[in-house]
Order: structure tokens, then sequence, then C-alpha cells
């Protein structure tokens, strides 16, 4: 970075930043250890030099012969470093290495442009730096987000699909989560980790303060899907194991007559599939004896439905009226259609939904494409509208308005949104 004077600036990774004079080899000034790291930008705003470094912090020094560090401005941890720097009609632009892009409003008065200001409260935008295959949606979210991801980078991020606006953040570093759901208001949230741990934390409404209640480590193998029962009381993770783990919230009077305290017990295992476990669904109403029933799909494909309550498998033919409360399942009578087009015959299906309407499904297979289909789909060689969205569709999620749909693309990072019309 060149200021008007032909003056080079340049960082180093011990956290010093040089001036060459002119532009030449020489260096005629220094800032010594002005970051705690590397030095990842630089840039010169009115009789000040502007740094940016992996430590976090957003430096101002005075451009004089001593240097003095004017003003620092500390980004959040959740945000990792401040990657570059853009001046932009009275605005500070910051990116940073979580892939977040920030603002401040820059100072008027004063020398100092960093003099006595702050973030603005709300980001830009912000995303994942890692593979992100995990995805959810809010249908009645107490933070106005209505959309919810969750990657490999230990990163959660909720939206809004409205105003395409970032709502909540959170970094958990160590993490990597291939899947989550959440409760209708989105205060519970459950993950699923590529360790084979499965965790589920609360969100204080007030607050925002995020508590860890469960963080189990149930296999050595991956946790491919999860979801919450619509009474929050019941977990199911499907696992790369070929199995299917559930949690339980114990009752008051259980835990009375046990002498213990009330909270999440793993209740048992569900095994059958004959390979990994992709997707798995709630019934929106108890079945039987107040508890939900659960489905399952495996990569084979295959479906199964499961009594949590005596983790036995259930005859799935007497079964087909029934509602669920999500749809992500792959395979499913209204759906035979999908698995005789022409997309699925050509490419492997890794995701499926259906819209809050029921009149539309949509699929994301392997080769990136994206295909919506008309609902129930049962018929051979239907037509669809296809798109190519991602190198490869993670997951597919419509909004809970049913107006549009979110596909994530793995490797890729993105999150896509679509509007139907």
């Amino acid at each position: 970075m060149h200021n008007e004077k032909g003056d080079l600036m340049t960082g180093d990774s011990n956290g010093t930043v040089y001036i060459w004079g002119d532009g030449g080899n020489r260096i005629t000034n220094f800032v010594k250890h002005g970051h705690d790291g590397p030095v990842l930008c630089v840039l010169y705003h009115k009789g000040c030099l502007l740094t940016g470094g992996r430590d976090g912090n957003l430096s101002a020094w005075t451009w004089d012969k001593n240097m003095d560090k004017a003003a620092t401005l500390h980004i959040p941890p959740s945000e990792g470093g401040v990657r570059t720097l853009l001046l932009r009609e009275g605005h500070l632009i910051v990116s940073t290495t979580m892939n977040s892009l920030l603002s401040v409003t820059i100072a008027t008065t004063g020398p100092c442009p960093l003099d006595g200001v702050s973030l603005d409260p709300i980001p830009i935008t912000q995303g994942h730096y890692d593979e992100l295959r995990a995805l959810t949606v809010i249908p009645d979210s107490f933070l106005q987000a209505d959309v919810l991801t969750a990657g490999t980078d230990g990163v959660l991020c909720k939206f809004n699909s409205h105003s395409h606006a970032p709502v909540w953040k959170l970094f958990m570093k160590g993490m990597q989560y291939l899947c989550v759901d959440c409760s209708t208001i989105g205060d519970v949230i459950v993950l699923g980790t590529k360790d084979g741990r499965v965790l589920q934390l609360e969100i204080d409404q007030n607050s925002l303060q995020v508590m860890e209640i469960v963080k189990e480590k149930v296999s050595t193998n991956a946790i491919l899907c999860i979801s919450l029962s619509p009474d929050n009381r019941w977990i199911a993770a499907g696992g790369e194991d070929n199995s299917i783990y559930l949690f339980r919230l114990s009752e008051q009077q259980e835990e009375e007559e046990e002498g213990g305290a009330v909270g999440w017990k793993v209740w048992g295992v569900l095994k059958g599939h004959g390979r990994q476990v992709v997707c798995v669904d709630w019934t929106l109403q108890p079945y039987t004896d107040g508890v939900y029933l659960l489905r399952s799909c495996s990569a084979t494909p295959e479906q199964k439905f499961w009594n949590v309550l005596t983790c036995q498998e259930v005859d799935g033919g007497q079964l087909t009226t029934l509602t669920w409360a999500s749809s992500t399942c792959t395979l499913d009578h209204l759906v035979t259609g999908v698995w005789r087009s022409k997309q699925a015959e050509t490419a492997r299906v890794n995701a499926m939904d259906v819209s809050p309407q029921h009149t539309l499904v949509a699929m994301g297979t392997n080769q990136g494409l994206l295909s919506l289909y008309r609902f129930p789909c049962t018929k051979d060689k239907v037509f669809s509208h296809t798109y190519s969205a991602h190198q490869t569709v993670q997951a597919v999620r419509f909004t809970p308005s049913g107006h549009c749909l979110f596909t994530v693309g793995g490797h890729d990072s993105a999150l896509f949104q679509w509007k139907l019309i």
C-alpha cells in the first residue's frame, strides 16, 4: 500500500510495520511489534496509518517521526483477525479472517479516524470459512432470524431471509459441525459433529447467553443428521456407523423416584440400517403414548420407522397418512417419482425437502444441481425445473413461508438463497 507521497507501507509476520520512503529500498520509519502476530493489512488515511492484524486489533498510528499509537479498535473474537480495510463514504469496511464484513463509522473530527468510534452493531454480512453442511430453518424465531447454519469451522450463524441480514453468530473453537436442528423459536439448538458428538445449546432470550446443556460423545464416527422432536424432549442423531442415537429429557416424576436430577439422558440406539443414516424426521403430533414417531433414511437408500419408547422398528405400511414435522427424508412413498427422474438417475441424491404448503419438493445432488418438482411426485420421468447451484448440494431447506429456498454447498462454504417466482 502506498500513500499519496509514494511511500510504501508493509507489514511482516512479527507484527512490525515498515515505511519505505518514496517506494524505494530503504526503510525510513517503522512501528515495531504493532500487532501480536502477523500484520494482514495497512491503509493510509489523512495523516494516520491504519493497520489490521491476526490478533483482531485495528490500530491507528500518527504519521510522524515517532509513529505513536493514536487508537485501537478490537473486533469480537468470533470474527477472527482483520484481513483487509476499505474506506467508503465515511465508513471503514473491515473484512475478517472468519468471512465477515464489519463496518465502522469513522470520526469526522480530530486527526485520528478511530478516535472514540466503535463497530456498527450489525455486520454487513457474516458466514463460514470452512466446509458448510448443516442447515435448518426457524419457524417462529425470537430473534427474527429464520435460517440457521453450522460448519466444520465451529461457527453458527442465524440470518433473516427477508432482509438478508445477519442476526446472530457463535464461534465454538474445535467443533466440526455436520448437522443442526433447533426448536420452533430457535432458543434450543442441537448439533452433530464430525467426531461423533451430540451437543445441545440453549440461548437465553434476554441476555443471549449460550448454555451448553448436552455434550456427549456417542460414536467414533461422524453424526450426519440430527432432529429435535416438536416438544423439545427427544433428540435423534443419525450416524456414519448406521445407527441412530436417542436422547430423552427426563420427567420430574421419574427423577424424583430415582433420586436424580432432571436432565437429558441417552435413551437408546436404533440399529437396522445397512448403511450410514443421512436423515431423520419426527411426526408433527404424538403417535402413541404421547410420544412422537421417528422415520429415517440411509444412503442405500432405505426408509425405516421407529417407536422410540421401545427402540423397535415398526411397519411403515400403516403410517402413510401421518403428518411430519419436517420432510428431510430423501425416500418416501410421496416422492418416488423424484427417484425415477433423469436428475436422480444420473447423480446421487444428497438432500430433499418439501415446501410448507406441500406443493413442491426440492432435491439437491452431488453434481451441484437443484431440482424442483410438483408435490406429491409419484410418476415416472416427471418434469422438473433444474438449476446449477454448488459443486455439490449438501442440504436443502424451504423457508417457513415457503417463498424461498436455501442450499449449502459443503466445501464452497456458501449459503445460497433462491426465490420462488
